[in-house]
């Protein structure tokens, strides 16, 4: 009886943040990246390429599939396309809930599981990027945490290689995962082997049609996005200039450059976690790989902060953790939505972004969420789980972090001189 009534206040609580999805969906409406979405049915409506167009496509065909897919089904129901395909990405993330709950099963014990998909259900990162905001992120994030269940069981390498496939042929953040399931304690070398051959296959025939067009420019599309200086390192930076220079966008090709700088210094810190962490359970590699990303990677765009939280909700770390990094991600999202979609947190205002008066806020937001994806990050990795192959590794790993990082250092040296200088 005590389990029976535990899964009805679970069902009850995934319940009540799906009605919060819903709500937020109805009052975003067809606006920022939903309104992206019908342009890109437009797009294929008039006969040209998604991947040919001034319109950015960064994402592998697979999503484009779903908006067609979601826009037959709106006309044959005569319902609005933006409030359908909204729907879908939040059923998406309501789904993400009993995956949760299924993937912590496995390594937390029921009592865990049943309390991290709550979490999930009422995190406020997640219902603003998949309820407010209409971001996709949920869709693929969803087949990559069951494929990865189905790693940490150490079962199914076929399906898992599917649905990881799947996901990448939604959004390309999966792969950061690849690396992940290479070193997966929990299956064979071939297992593993096999997860991510028949991904990558399963990647390659989505994108089949496209590559035999013109693999250049899906290539441009998809390698050339860099993402946006929105949260993390790059939004702090950002939101300081916008409150000394009323200036949107960073300085210059200062943006981009960070970019592509930290960038490769990203590369370097997942590369020693993997080191630091080699006898951990995948679950926890995963999430330090996901917080590193959102901490060193100087363009995360806003969507991306929904990625660590599952992977911080099936790790084996303190479930505090998980619920400080929904806290303090959504606080980001907030101050920057305040500043450059007013709309998105304030439904009736009629404040036309950019809305400077948030701009003290903004920075506020900034500082606070990046130290908690901080601490976050140094939660998913203690305790080290080395062995003596892998501490060699990561004393490698220290110098490519120091080759990175110096690049860094000479762009941030700019950037303070011309913040100085300024003049308004």
């Amino acid at each position: 009886m005590r389990a029976r009534a535990a899964d009805a206040v679970f069902l009850l609580v995934v319940l009540a943040g799906g009605a919060i999805r819903v709500w937020g969906a109805s009052i975003g409406g067809d606006v920022a990246d939903v309104s992206a979405y019908r342009h890109h049915i437009f797009i294929v409506e008039s006969g040209r390429g998604i991947y040919q167009t001034e319109a950015r496509f960064p994402y592998f065909p697979g999503w484009l599939g779903v908006e067609l897919g979601v826009w037959h089904v709106s006309q044959i129901l005569d319902m609005q396309f933006w409030w359908l395909i909204r729907i879908v990405i939040v059923l998406a993330d309501v789904a993400n809930c009993f995956a949760i709950r299924w993937v912590a099963a496995s390594t937390q014990g029921t009592d865990r599981a049943r309390i991290a998909g709550m979490v999930y259900a009422l995190a406020p990162i997640a219902i603003i990027i998949s309820g407010h905001h209409g971001q996709f992120d949920a869709l693929p994030g969803l087949l990559a945490l069951v494929a990865v269940g189905l790693v940490v069981r150490g079962k199914r390498p076929v399906v898992a290689g599917l649905l990881l496939g799947g996901a990448l042929a939604l959004k390309p953040f999966p792969a950061l995962l690849i690396p992940v399931i290479l070193r997966a304690p929990e299956m064979s070398v071939r297992a593993r082997l096999a997860v991510c051959a028949v991904a990558g296959s399963v990647v390659l025939a989505v994108s089949a049609p496209f590559l035999l067009v013109d693999a250049l420019a899906m290539y441009s599309n998809i390698a050339g996005y860099g993402g946006l200086n929105d949260q993390g390192f790059g939004g702090i930076l950002r939101s300081l200039w916008l409150i000394r220079a009323d200036n949107v966008y960073l300085p210059g090709a200062f943006g981009q450059e960070i970019s592509t700088t930290t960038r490769w210094l990203t590369l370097a810190l997942m590369a020693a976690a993997l080191s630091w962490l080699w006898r951990a359970s995948t679950t926890r590699v995963a999430a330090a790989m996901f917080m590193i990303f959102v901490v060193s990677f100087g363009a995360v765009s806003t969507q991306y902060l929904i990625w660590p939280l599952p992977w911080l909700l099936v790790a084996n770390v303190s479930l505090a953790l998980p619920i400080l990094y929904a806290i303090g991600a959504a606080l980001g999202a907030i101050g920057f939505y305040l500043v450059y979609w007013p709309a998105m947190i304030l439904p009736a205002t009629q404040i036309r972004p950019p809305a400077l008066q948030f701009v003290p806020t903004f920075v506020a937001t900034q500082v606070v969420a990046w130290l908690v994806m901080i601490s976050m990050c140094v939660g998913t990795l203690r305790p080290p789980a080395m062995t003596r192959v892998s501490r060699w590794l990561f004393y490698l790993c220290l110098v490519a972090i120091a080759l990175a990082a110096r690049p860094i250092v000479d762009q941030m040296n700019w950037y303070i001189t011309e913040w100085i200088k300024f003049r308004q």
